[in-house]
Formats: structure tokens, sequence, C-alpha cells
């Protein structure tokens, strides 16, 4: 189907998205989103010319040694970003606030069962203008709003269904996204999956479902048994993530990859070979995206079963001001060791694993990693500096990434 008439048919409370009828008619043309950037298909299993990008060339990098107390003690965390303030929470509870230069802000705590606490923090959302902070407790299928200063705003209900993702949208809304039995194949066979998962969620509770179906949800939890045991691989190239001021909607099984804002989905870029040859999908993300630059991060969802691992992922980079796909390995010229230049997909140089502002990406350095490197003389330039005083017991440093226009 061509990108218009698959733009044709998508709704947003019954009202046709305005912003779709700018798309190409053909799927082989470049694309135009909402926010007149225009980038073109990719084909993921494309022999693209391979090359190394290094993050000096296409962002700038601050590096920011996150400030360790008996309360903000962190392992590798994921980052919520607002304009003056960075958030995160530990495991015990704590949910963390640094200034914009790492220094800590303050915590608090409110685990607990009252009406007012959460039993446990699943998600940590922010409204990136307020500044309010919501934490989302699964549990009690409830989000907690909090101000900074961890003083009690509100409760939102949501859905009781344990399986959700929730992203913040704008105006005190969220998005959630019900993956129940997506992930299992057995429990997708006996219960079936929703097909119609979206569910707006305004700050009063109320739930409106968006009429965007998904012919086959895919999780990038993997299950597999042997035997009576049974166990699962997270692949990391989570299908939803808020990226910017909008959340990027990549599903294997779509053939189009999508912002959504509001309750309106606009489609970024068509991608092709979703399910290669032997059928297992293909999974997506952008990790990175503004006016000039497209990363994407793609995985097949297929899992070696004598060596219990997954497949190596592989990245591509689009430059307007430099046109044509390619496959690219990211690296950072402040490591001098080769080695350590790869990273866990889990914690890669991505804006999909953390929540920041457009046009930014992060990645969360540990202190035992950067000891060990500065110790071996493989540090220079601002990430020896911000190396200096660590040992392997400070909190990480975070490497912002603000893409070059």
């Amino acid at each position: 189907m061509s990108m218009k008439n698959r733009a044709s048919s998508i709704t947003a409370h019954g009202m046709i998205a305005a912003t779709l009828s700018i798309m190409a008619a053909c799927s082989h043309s470049a694309q135009q989103t909402g926010n007149d950037l225009e980038f073109p298909d990719i084909d993921v299993s494309e022999n693209y010319p391979q090359e190394t990008t290094y993050i000096q060339d296409i962002g700038e990098i601050e590096y920011i040694p996150l400030e360790l107390t008996d309360s903000s003690m962190l392992g590798t965390p994921t980052i919520t970003m607002t304009a003056k303030h960075f958030l995160t929470s530990n495991s015990e509870g704590n949910v963390i606030v640094y200034n914009r230069d790492g220094n800590l802000r303050n915590t608090f705590n409110h685990k607990g069962q009252s009406g007012t606490e959460y039993t446990y923090i699943d998600q940590l959302l922010t409204d990136p203008e307020s500044e309010e902070v919501y934490v989302v407790d699964k549990m009690m299928s409830r989000v907690q709003k909090y101000d900074l200063d961890g003083r009690f705003l509100g409760t939102i209900a949501i859905p009781g269904n344990l399986f959700q993702d929730l992203f913040y949208l704008k105006d005190g809304t969220l998005l959630s996204i019900d993956r129940k039995n997506v992930a299992d194949e057995d429990l997708r066979k006996q219960y079936g999956v929703n097909e119609t998962p979206y569910l707006i969620i305004d700050d009063s509770g109320q739930p409106t479902q968006l009429p965007y179906r998904l012919k086959d949800p895919v999780s990038d939890l993997l299950m597999y048994s042997s035997g009576n045991s049974a166990a699962g691989i997270s692949l990391w190239v989570a299908p939803a993530a808020r990226i910017g001021s909008q959340v990027i909607i990549s599903e294997a099984s779509e053939d189009t990859i999508y912002a959504i804002s509001d309750a309106t989905r606009t489609p970024i870029l068509a991608k092709h070979n979703t399910h290669p040859a032997n059928g297992s999908p293909t999974l997506t993300a952008i990790d990175g995206i503004n006016t000039r630059f497209v990363l994407i991060y793609a995985l097949e969802k297929e899992i070696d079963m004598n060596r219990m691992s997954a497949p190596e992922p592989a990245m591509f980079i689009y430059d307007h001001k430099n046109p044509g796909w390619k496959r690219t390995t990211l690296a950072n010229r402040d490591i001098t060791d080769d080695a350590a230049q790869k990273t866990r997909p889990r914690y890669r140089l991505s804006a999909s694993n953390h929540a920041l502002a457009d046009g930014y990406m992060a990645q969360v350095l540990s202190a035992e990693t950067l000891c060990e490197l500065r110790d071996n003389g493989s540090l220079t330039g601002a990430l020896s500096e911000a190396a200096a005083d660590l040992n392997e017991d400070s909190n990480p440093v975070l490497m912002l990434v603000r893409l070059k226009e």
C-alpha cells in the first residue's frame, strides 16, 4: 500500500490528520513529516556502504558526572530530561533530581501503599514544561503526580494491565500501549493480543482508545522454552519510545515508522524487510533524529539457541548534507581503546533508551569502566577531564549529545 493510501486511513478522534495529506504518494519517495522533515525509505537488508561515524562529527558532546550522595546512588539509570534538570530513580525507590550540571538538586521517596504513595517505580515520566513528575505504579494501576520537591499533586488511574507501556505526551495526557501477551507465543495463541493497543489517558484518568490497528504487535522481549523451563531475553529495541516532543512507533509489523503527538499519528519514513526470509521480524528503533540526521537501530528478532544470545544489531545513518543511507558504527574520539567502543545494546548512545529534548541522544558511562580506561591511558580530551576525580564507586557520567544541524 502506498504511503498516501496508508495515511488516508488514519484518523484521530474521528478527524483525519491534516498533516498527512502532504505525504508522498509513492512508498519509495522521500517522506515528509508534520515538521517538514524529509527522509527516504530504508531497507534494513540493503547492502549500504559501511563506515565508522565519530560522535564528534555529528553532535556536540557534554560529559556530566552525576553527583553521588547516600540518596542518589545509581547503577546505569534511564534519564528523563527537561530544560533545567535530569531526573532518574534507583532501586531504593528514590526519585532523583539533578541540575543541568549534574549536581544533585534533591531526592524524594514516597514508597508505601497510601493514596499519596507508590509501591514501586515502574516508570518515571516528566512533563518537560511544568516539570511535574509522574511515577507509574503498575501494581496499583495508577500514576502518582508530584512536583520536583516531592509534593503530592494527584493520582491518575490507568487500566489494570501490568503489561502496559506509558509515555507522556503533552498537557497532562499520557499514551498507554497495551502489550499483554505480545511477547509469549503460547499466550498469543491462547488469548490473543490487543490489535488496537493505543490509549490516550487524560489527567483525570479518562481513557480514549485510538483507532490505529496493528496486524501483528511485536515485543522486544524474546521468550523461549526448553523442557519445563522458560526464559526471556530483552533485545532492547523497544518498538515505542519518547524522543523529544513525540512518541516514536516503529512496530516490526508496520511498514512505516510513525510519530504520535496528541492523538495524531504522522508518518516519518517507510521501512522494508520487516520479515526476512526466515520469517522472524526485524525490530527497528530511531536512536536519534533532528532536521539533519536520522539514526536507525535494527535487530532481527531471533536467538541463537546454541549460544543463548541475540544476533548483532545494525545501525544506519542518513545525513541531509551528505545524502544516502549508510551502515555505521558509532565511535568516540575521546576513547582511544578500540575494544572499549563496543557497548551492550541496552547502554548504547540513543534517544530511545531515555526521554530527552528534541535533537539529543545520551549514553550513561559507568564509573568503573571510565576508571579502567583512564588508568590505562585510553581517555583524552573532555572525557579524560570528567573522569579525573572518579573512583569505581562513583556515580556514572552522562554523555549528552546534541545532534548538529
